[in-house]
């Protein structure tokens, strides 16, 4: 529970006659967590590094984590913060996992959810190529703005202001995060393939995606998404002009 002292400060004769007010404000310490959302099964690719996912943003006044079954060895999961980091080296589908939840007060569990890495073959047999791998990109994209419209819905609904206050804060945060986590992955598939980019879009864009790659900045990661999309808009323009004098 959250405790703010306000101190008016007087003397006299040596002796402190201020007076002192005490504002409690309600928290969650008084009674069990709560799970405000549905934590999304995770897919990823091998060998494309580490990823960090902060389970912590799915709970409100939680101050200790744990995670069942145990997590896979080379992965982590961070008792105190609820950060979950998994590394792609070995392929297969893990889970189900859920995640607890607690304080003094009690104890929430989350849904279940699954974890997947994915052979880069089985990805690249969906299509192979830039194409593919954008396009798998932009629907990832579609499925999680679905999914935090979900929550933001949840928390919409809640009926305790503060709880609502708190559970839309957290969606915010859950934004913000997937918004560096979607650049992180374009900059990724980029920088794969890199050489097939260099002979399909502008030399403009090319250096952005250079950019992006090297300085690994959010601006710099902005930047080369803006660029992909303008050329990836200019290719559909293409091909529709000349179906449309084909077909004339």
């Amino acid at each position: 529970m959250a405790i703010r002292s306000v101190v008016t400060r007087g003397y006299g004769n040596g002796t402190f006659n201020g007076t002192i007010a005490l504002a409690v404000l309600r928290g969650y310490a008084a009674g069990a967590p709560v799970f405000t959302g549905t934590i999304p099964d995770i897919s990823v690719t091998e060998n494309t590094g580490t990823y960090t996912y902060d389970l912590s943003t799915y709970f409100a006044g939680a101050t200790i984590y744990s995670i069942s079954p145990a997590i896979e060895a080379g992965w982590t999961f961070n008792t105190t913060t609820a950060e979950l980091v998994i590394d792609t080296d070995d392929t297969n589908a893990f889970g189900p996992y859920t995640v607890t939840g607690t304080n003094t007060g009690g104890s929430a569990v989350s849904n279940g959810f699954d974890v997947e890495v994915i052979e880069a073959a089985q990805v690249a047999q969906g299509g192979g190529g830039w194409a593919y791998a954008y396009e798998d990109e932009l629907q990832r994209r579609k499925q999680k703005k679905r999914e935090l419209e979900q929550l933001e819905e949840k928390a919409d609904q809640i009926s305790d202001k503060i709880d609502k206050e708190l559970a839309k804060e957290l969606r915010k945060q859950d934004r913000k995060k997937v918004r560096i986590e979607e650049l992180r992955r374009l900059s990724t598939l980029a920088e794969e393939h890199k050489a097939e980019l260099q002979k399909t879009i502008s030399a403009k864009a090319i250096k952005a995606v250079e950019s992006a790659i090297m300085m690994k900045t959010y601006s710099a990661m902005e930047r080369m998404e803006r660029e992909i999309a303008r050329a990836r808009e200019e290719e559909e323009f293409l091909i529709l002009a000349t179906s449309i004098i084909l077909n004339s």
